[in-house]
């Protein structure tokens, strides 16, 4: 579906932006309430574009590296969020340890696959 198509390259574009300016001053659209809602949502649109892909020679293979990059981007911004509202600022877990190291690094990997997914939408891999 198209609708899909353009909802996982929206989701993983924001996403990603989201993550990338964690670190910087937050903006009244990138507010705490914001970012979990489009964790959520992007969360959501991977996993409805790994069960229903894009039509293309090899569905699944196509939507497989989009999808994945908005899991994991929305899964961090839930973590994120989740993890603010405990008030653990240091990471506990082998996954907020991750996470927490590597949150640049995701926002990043969401952005190139929204690009990648826009410019190349029949490519077999991406």
């Amino acid at each position: 579906m198209l609708q899909l198509y353009f909802l996982i390259i929206f989701c993983d574009a924001v996403s990603g932006l989201a993550l990338l300016a964690a670190g910087r001053a937050e903006t009244p659209f990138l507010s705490g309430r914001n970012r979990f809602a489009l964790g959520i949502v992007t969360v959501l649109v991977s996993l409805l574009v790994l069960v229903s892909p894009v039509e293309s020679a090899i569905p699944v293979l196509g939507d497989l590296f989009p999808a994945l990059a908005g899991l994991a981007a929305g899964l961090t911004l839930l973590y994120d969020h989740l993890r603010r509202d405990d008030g653990a600022e240091v990471p506990t877990t082998v996954l907020g340890f991750l996470i927490g190291a590597n949150r640049g690094r995701i926002g990043f990997l969401s952005i190139v696959a929204a690009a990648l997914h826009f410019l190349l939408p029949a490519a077999l891999i991406i």
